[in-house]
Formats: structure tokens, sequence, C-alpha cells
């Protein structure tokens, strides 16, 4: 049910993005539109189905999920998983994870604020003191920023999530994991998942997860963490 209800809520968004051209992610933010504009608000006219073709394939996307939101956060994974290879690319995962954020931002439009965070025991951002604006010297400081990251020690999801989260100026985090947590103060499924639906009540955010892994297990327990906030989930193999 909650996946369900976590693919209508996806789909429902995407329409409401193409009949606007508005890029909220939030039920708030569409719900306070909705507000101002209810009375005068008129459908567009159908568009042929070669323009939808050509938007789709405009639209940016990151590890296969879209960029949709202009204020957002990118949790990359670096822990020693990172540096073994995807069974089915035979590429290491912070190698595809490289080339994945570089071709993200050739396609991402302005407006778009963003930071870019490492994170494995610890979490290390792009920039400490306030989230980027789009332009090319910002887009190529991120992408030295990840070229620079060796990966090493173990990986605290719940602290890269609880950092991001709480900040309070990213609306959409796109989350890169390895695999399930492998240390930090919550690392059990169920156990998470809780404390992550507590957080978002008082922090609402939409958290995307990418999963670097063929497990099963590992790719559930990610799938979980997207669904528990509304957002996309894919798995990299």
């Amino acid at each position: 049910a909650t996946a369900a209800r976590s693919r209508i809520s996806l789909e429902a968004v995407d329409m409401l993005t193409r009949l606007t051209d508005l890029k909220y992610s939030r039920a708030d933010q569409w719900a306070s539109w909705w507000k101002d504009n209810r009375a005068t608000f008129e459908f567009p006219k159908k568009r042929g189905k070669r323009r939808k073709r050509e938007e789709d394939k405009s639209a940016a996307t990151y590890n296969g999920v879209r960029v949709d939101s202009s204020n957002v956060a990118f949790l990359m994974d670096v822990s020693s998983w990172m540096d073994r290879e995807l069974e089915k690319r035979q590429e290491k995962r912070i190698d595809v994870a490289r080339d994945e954020m570089a071709q993200a931002f050739e396609a991402i439009k302005p407006p778009f604020t963003f930071n870019v965070f490492l994170y494995a025991e610890d979490i290390e951002a792009l920039s400490p003191k306030k989230p980027l604006e789009l332009s090319k010297r910002n887009n190529k400081k991120a992408l030295a920023f990840v070229e620079d990251a060796r990966a090493y020690g173990r990986k605290d999801i719940w602290n890269a999530l609880f950092t991001t989260i709480t900040d309070g100026r990213y609306d959409t985090i796109y989350l890169l994991s390895s695999g399930e947590p492998d240390v930090g103060w919550v690392v059990h499924t169920e156990h998470l998942n809780y404390h992550l639906a507590e957080l978002i009540r008082f922090h609402p955010v939409v958290v995307h997860s990418i999963a670097y892994t063929d497990k099963d297990g590992h790719q559930a327990q990610l799938d979980r963490i997207a669904e528990t906030t509304g957002g996309d989930s894919r798995h990299v193999e």
C-alpha cells in the first residue's frame, strides 16, 4: 500500500508539473499555489505527442531519476564498498557515480540550487556554508570535488540523511548508496524508516534512493527510504 501511494504521488506531481511548468515537489507547496491560483487557473491546450517526447528526452536525470526540483542535495556514498565493481557493468561503483553526476550537470537547467555531500562514517559538504547556484564554475567545482573523493571506511546513512534533512534548505535529496547502513545510530530497516518518517514530519523533504548493489535485501532497504518520503528509487547493478 505504501509503495502504491508513493507511485501515485509521483505521477500526480509529474502531471502537475506538465500542466503548470512549475517544479514543486512537496504537497504544501502545491496546496499554497492552488489556493492562490484556483480561481484563475485554466488547463492548457493539448500538445502533440512529438512535443511530449521532446520534453521527456530533454529532462535532466540522475541515475535514471528525474531532477525536477530546484533545491537539491546529492548524497554520494564514498565508503569502501564504492571501490568495488558493479557486477553487470564491471566498473567500480565510484567511477560510475562520478560519470552519472557529470551527465546530470550537463542536462540540468537554471534556476537550480544544489550541494554535494560525500559520506561514509562522516559527511563532507562541497559548500559547507550554503548551497550553490548552478553555473559553469560551480558545476566544475562539484565535479572536481567528486573526482577527488576516495572510497574508504564504513557508511552511516542515517547521519547523512539527518544532516541534510535538518539543514532545511533542500526540498529534495538524492541518496546514492552501495547498500544498507554499516554503522550509525540507526541501521535496522524498520527503525531507520520509523525515525525518518518522524523526522520529515518537521522537515518535509523527498528522498530519492539509488542503490548501487545487486543484493535484494539492500535494494529493498533503500527502496523503503524513498517510499517513506514519497520519493522514487532505482537499482544500478
